[in-house]
């Protein structure tokens, strides 16, 4: 190999030390024999228990003998396994295509649902001495395989690297594990792999995400576990030296068996990309194409979503006079830029500057974005409008296949500048109103099974507008109402919320909620069997007389009713053995 002075310096032998799990294996990632074969300059060091029975340097790669149950001698599936496809494969394929290595000798550790934080076994759990089973095996046999590879006639006058590759997680978000705890874990486990391993040192280790489908928030099979483990893997590769993250290579691909990349081409993918992320280093780390300018009303909260073009991406603040004023609330992903803490900012109008920029998984900056918001005191309005809603009530049912979504049109009128949205259902997990999410201010899911939700959405746009609800089930049906309001001061809002409760005994309530002066009110019931709704002690807003919705589907009933200024006291009357919901909100709208 020639370096970049001309010098001729020795070839490079890269050991990639494969550790972590099922992933890791490649299950059910079936390859193709045509294209996924031996490899010219990769070779292995299989684990001693699996189906190559005695460990030694071997030029042949099909299969790699992961110390695995299902490669293991005896073992059911054995046979079948070996079809498999590791990524590891393909890191090597990468680390020779690049140029950065002349050969590689894979050595692969991983086994299938296997914890790391937890000591049961088998174990990744890291120590100085003792660790878990699978941690021990591991620093056995990668010193084994060094030590073969530093005699070995095929690699004679070779210089030797090491890498770790990680892919792990699933097994951990089953057992519950929080994020700061598996972080912690990490870094022990990649200090310990550093210290114990012959010449690794100071070898680079790159972690490889779990699938994203099951971790970003857009994912259909998205589950918050595995968005903690995702997120300490992030958070690992930041916090420890010469540590890198490679995001997996389809967000949107659900694996065979469950959370399993599943294809080979996913597999290939994922494998370069692990190589890639250290050997291939971008010229420039990724964009910001989120917007450059902004505006905050003064003594308000305000948020900014930051985008990027590239495949994964972590955030920092890099400078600007202001800096010390903003803070990211998540650089992990869905990163959002506000100010410091989630506070009301800075008193005086004005405008305040943040210089922020974007990082790969190698730690490659993007090119920095110069942010500008631009803070304004809001003007007070003195009085409140209410549009008629009579065209507005909505019901109906999120159907199986639709995403778990149902939506309508509403039609919004000019000078409309606040949107207050009533949902009855305890599964809605979010509203938008032209693309963009609305804000929870009110929900009630005390009962396990029922339960409301007020949505307010702030300077809707004239027309027609689209409202999707979002549920996490299909087979959810759905009551809603919507209520315009002009001359609301959105952004100096103030909500009074309080849920009135549900209810299991035959009883009537009667709590009282105040809606102050220039206010308004949103209330909703749902209620069963024989029971009947009443709004008791209220005024109606001027264009209705009555609750703005009441929809009966078999023996369910839902009531929502707008009131103005005055004190209200939503009842239900009720059966026995029957339930109940009710939740009230109070909006102050002007200052």
């Amino acid at each position: 190999m020639l370096d970049t002075s001309g010098v001729i310096s020795p070839d490079k032998l890269l050991v990639a030390i494969l550790d972590g799990q099922s992933n890791q294996v490649g299950y059910y990632a079936t390859r193709d024999n045509a294209v996924d074969t031996d490899y010219a300059g990769i070779y292995q060091y299989g684990d001693g228990t699996s189906l190559q029975a005695t460990p030694s340097i071997s030029s042949s790669i099909v299969p790699l003998y992961h110390n695995d149950t299902q490669m293991q001698l005896g073992q059911p599936g054995n046979t079948g396994s070996t079809s498999w496809l590791s990524p590891g494969e393909y890191m090597a394929r990468e680390a020779i295509e690049s140029g950065y290595a002349d050969k590689v000798l894979l050595v692969p550790t991983a086994r299938g649902s296997t914890h790391m934080v937890s000591q049961t076994a088998p174990s990744w759990y890291p120590a100085a001495s003792g660790g878990g089973s699978l941690f021990e095996e591991m620093i056995s046999q990668a010193n084994a395989a060094i030590a073969a590879a530093a005699v070995h006639p095929d690699f004679a006058g070779m210089d030797i690297e090491v890498v770790f590759s990680w892919v792990h997680g699933e097994q951990d978000a089953n057992d519950g594990v929080s994020q700061a705890t598996y972080a912690s874990v990490m870094a022990t486990q990649i200090a310990q792999s550093r210290t114990r391993v012959t010449g690794a040192s100071g070898a680079k280790y790159v972690i490889g995400s779990m699938l994203p489908n099951y971790w970003l928030a857009s994912g259909t099979n998205y589950d918050p576990a595995m968005d903690l483990i995702n997120r300490a893997h992030v958070q690992a590769s930041l916090e420890n030296a010469n540590t890198f993250y490679a995001m997996g290579a389809d967000g949107n691909v659900t694996g065979n068996n469950g959370r399993h990349y599943g294809t080979a081409a996913n597999v290939r993918e994922q494998g370069r990309r692990m190589t890639r992320i250290f050997a291939e280093p971008a010229a420039a780390g990724p964009t910001i194409t989120s917007a450059d300018t902004v505006d905050a009303t003064n003594g308000s909260p305000f948020s900014l979503a930051l985008t990027h073009d590239g495949i994964h991406a972590t955030f920092a603040i890099v400078g600007g006079a202001d800096a010390a004023l903003f803070d990211i609330s998540d650089p992990y992903y869905q990163p959002k830029l506000r100010w410091v803490g989630d506070g009301n900012g800075p008193a005086s109008d004005g405008d305040y500057v943040v210089q922020v920029a974007a990082y790969d998984g190698g730690h490659v900056q993007g090119p920095v974005q110069t942010i500008t918001t631009t803070v304004t005191t809001a003007a007070a309005p003195t009085s409140v409008s209410y549009v008629p809603a009579a065209s507005l009530p909505f019901s109906g049912t999120a159907a199986s296949g639709v995403a778990n979504s149902i939506s309508f049109t509403a039609e919004i009128a000019a000078g409309v500048n606040l949107l207050a949205i009533v949902v009855d259902n305890r599964r809605v997990t979010g509203v938008t109103v032209g693309g963009n999410a609305a804000t929870l201010v009110v929900e009630d899911i005390s009962n396990t099974q029922y339960g409301t939700h007020l949505y307010i959405y702030i300077s809707a746009s004239a027309g027609s507008q689209t409202v999707v609800i979002t549920v996490n089930s299909s087979g959810a049906d759905i009551a809603c109402h919507i209520r315009q309001l002009v001359g609301a001061n959105a952004a100096a809002s103030s909500t009074a919320k309080k849920t009135i409760g549900s209810v299991s005994d035959p009883v009537t309530t009667t709590s009282a909620l105040t809606v102050p002066a220039n206010g308004l009110g949103v209330a909703i019931a749902r209620a069963f069997g024989t029971s009947a709704i009443s709004w008791n002690n209220g005024t109606f807003i001027d264009d209705i007389a009555a609750p703005v919705t009441q929809r009966t589907t078999g023996t369910i009933q839902v009531s929502i009713a707008d009131f103005a200024p005055g004190s209200i006291a939503p009842s239900v009357n009720r059966a026995p053995d029957s339930q109940e919901v009710i939740a009230a909100a109070a909006f102050s709208l002007c200052e």
